[in-house]
């Protein structure tokens, strides 16, 4: 029988040891329950304290939750979102793919691994995880928001805006989602509508000093400069340490021509921000419009310094160095704007009136041309081609030029103006006239624009008209050389020759080595039969300019007066040689080889004067009683100038 009690003790002995067993597994069981509980309860915890910004108490909570709880997805996103706000990336990223591997289906693990990689800066990724959660949630707003966010980064402006449209689908009333679409809205230059959105988050969240700014941004492309400045004052108002509002603020008083102001707002912004380029660079260009520009060569080279690819900061180093005298230099900073980016016209517009202002024409075309090409309603761009070109000599192009210009901005005054003057050395002086007439009428007061208004009427023999557009230059620039000397020649042309003399002397005053103004007082000393006095004149003109071969021709008629025949020869022949197709100096020789006898010489001169001129045929016809008096009854003079006729 002992085997049977052995038997039934075992049989006892393993009964109780399942009942332990069981008794145990219920305890593992509640303990279990009770730790998830607790965790639960540190998750709340770390949770609330997270909202309430206490990040590191927020942390501690969280990290107690996971010991209890290693399983414990959401705790682990929490923690995630904890660590990307204390910038602790890497580590944010580590708690977020731990969230995702203990459950493959938690859309707010997604999400906000890829809010951290937006800010890491890793874009495509950070898309990729938007993506992610929205095929989860579709009806997510925040991850729409996101993926928005990270669009514009990526410099997708258009699907951004489209993500963050769909953002205010779903919630409409999200003033974060309003505000970042108002932002992206600006990108793509449609300022109304990022008006209007931006104006939406102010009235969602009246304290929003961001979106205030923003709209200062917006009215400020708007060219609504004052309701810009109020927008920036209550930014300012809402969050007095918003470096980009004073920065802001004191972009659009420069543009207002209020550079002190802007000055002192740049600096506020770099107080509150000492590396913020941006600032340094309005900084510079405030001080640049104030004259200072070593102090402007300053600032912007420390803005280079901060963000070395800074494109508008070396544009502007280079504006800076061309109001220093120093091209050469500025060219290297716009060259160096251009290889960053190629596609701002302004830059090369910059970049061409540098090279405009060293004489490099043809380069400056180019630059101009690929301006344009950025920009084709680039109104100064064509302007400054229509002076190209008409230095260049290529006026029919210059005048096309400047009525691009003037289609593009109908009350642009220079480019009337300067189309006027293109006309006149077109000799189109009817036309001429009326052009600078406009450029009057719009209310320039500008003196060019009256000499060339002068300069007209004296080619249409308006003299007493060209006289009172003189004196009008004169008025507004008492020291404007060249408008003496034209209204001498006016004077001239109505036979008031001590007048004239009087304006030529005023010239010579202001420039002594004025050869024109001196060749005009030799045809006035002309005219009063003055004619040492004259030679005298033309002498100066020609030892101030040698090549001057109008003032060779003037000398060579005052000899001839003089009788001093073979001497008056020397000066056409010297005319000629400056100028071959110089007909006034042919017909002159004519003249002189005529006063000496010398029939073939004279009728040789006086063919290829009419060959260049068919004009000089009817003056010789004039003068024949008192130039070509030796030739008056020879039959091929008569023949050639038409006396039988």
């Amino acid at each position: 029988m002992t085997w049977i009690y052995l038997v039934a003790i075992i049989i006892l002995a393993l009964l109780g040891f399942r009942k332990i067993m069981l008794m145990r597994r219920r305890k593992v069981r509640a303990a279990l329950r009770d730790s998830r509980a607790r965790a639960e309860e540190l998750y709340s915890k770390g949770y609330a304290l997270s909202s309430q910004g206490n990040l590191e108490q927020a942390l501690q909570k969280l990290n107690e939750a996971l010991a209890l709880s290693p399983d414990f997805d959401d705790a682990y996103c929490r923690k995630g979102i904890v660590l990307g706000q204390l910038e602790r990336f890497p580590e944010a990223l580590e708690a977020f793919d731990k969230a995702i591997e203990l459950n493959s289906k938690n859309m707010a693990a997604y999400h906000n691994k890829g809010v951290a990689l937006n800010q890491m800066e890793r874009f495509e990724e950070a898309l990729e995880l938007s993506d992610k959660a929205i095929v989860l949630e579709p009806d997510f707003a925040l991850a729409y928001q996101n993926k928005g966010q990270v669009l514009a980064n990526l410099g997708r402006y258009e699907e951004a805006q489209e993500a963050y449209g769909k953002a205010l689908e779903l919630e409409a009333n999200h003033a974060d989602a309003q505000y970042n679409q108002g932002s992206v809205l600006l990108r793509l230059e449609r300022n109304e509508q990022a008006l209007e959105a931006l104006n939406k988050a102010i009235e969602l969240k009246p304290d929003y000093a961001e979106a205030y700014c923003h709209k200062g941004i917006a009215l400020g492309k708007l060219n609504k400069c004052p309701e810009a400045l109020e927008a920036l004052d209550q930014a300012i108002k809402l969050d007095p340490e918003n470096a980009c509002a004073y920065y802001r603020k004191g972009l659009i008083l420069n543009e207002l021509r209020r550079f002190e102001e802007a000055l002192e707002l740049s600096d506020k912004a770099l107080a509150l921000e000492p590396n913020f380029a941006l600032a340094y660079r309005n900084r510079g260009e405030a001080l640049d419009n104030l004259g200072k520009y070593e102090e402007a060569l300053s600032a912007c080279d420390r803005a280079i310094e901060l963000a070395p690819d800074f494109v508008m900061g070396h544009n502007s180093r280079g504006v800076i160095l061309d109001h220093l005298g120093r091209h050469e230099e500025a060219l290297k900073a716009y060259d160096k704007a251009i290889e960053l980016k190629s596609d701002v016209a302004d830059i090369y517009y910059n970049k061409a009136s540098a090279l405009q202002t060293l004489g490099r024409y043809e380069e400056a075309l180019k630059s101009y041309e690929q301006a344009i090409e950025l920009e084709p309603n680039y109104a100064s761009a064509y302007y400054n081609t229509g002076w190209l070109l008409h230095k260049l000599k290529r006026n029919e192009e210059a005048l096309q030029a400047y009525d691009r210009a003037i289609a593009l901005q109908q009350d642009h005054a220079q480019a009337h103006r300067n189309r006027g003057l293109v006309l006149i050395t077109l000799a189109r002086y009817e036309e001429a006239l009326q052009a600078i007439n406009r450029a009057i009428a719009l209310g320039t007061n500008d003196a060019d624009a009256y000499y060339h208004r002068g300069w007209a009427l004296s080619h249409l023999a308006r003299h007493e008209e060209a006289l009172e557009a003189y004196d009008k230059v004169i008025a507004l620039k008492p020291d404007f050389v060249g408008a003496y000397c034209n209204k001498g020649w006016g004077l001239l042309c109505l036979a008031r020759y001590e007048e004239a003399l009087q304006s030529f002397a005023k010239a010579i005053e202001l420039k002594p080595d004025f050869a024109e103004a001196y060749c005009n007082k030799g045809a006035a000393w002309l005219n009063l039969a003055k004619y040492e006095e004259a030679l005298e004149a033309y002498d100066k003109a020609i030892e101030l300019k040698p090549d001057f071969a109008e003032a060779h021709d003037y000398r060579g008629d005052a000899l001839i007066k003089l009788e001093r025949y073979e001497e008056a020869l020397q000066a056409f022949h010297k005319a000629i040689k400056l100028m071959p197709d110089y007909a006034s100096a042919q017909y002159n020789m004519a003249c002189a080889f005529a006063a000496l006898k010398k029939r073939a010489a004279a009728l040789a001169a006086l063919k290829k004067a009419i060959e260049l001129d068919p004009e000089c045929r009817d003056d010789a016809k004039t003068d024949a009683e008192a130039d070509f008096e030796s030739l008056r009854d020879d039959a091929e003079f008569r023949k050639l100038v038409g006396l039988d006729d």
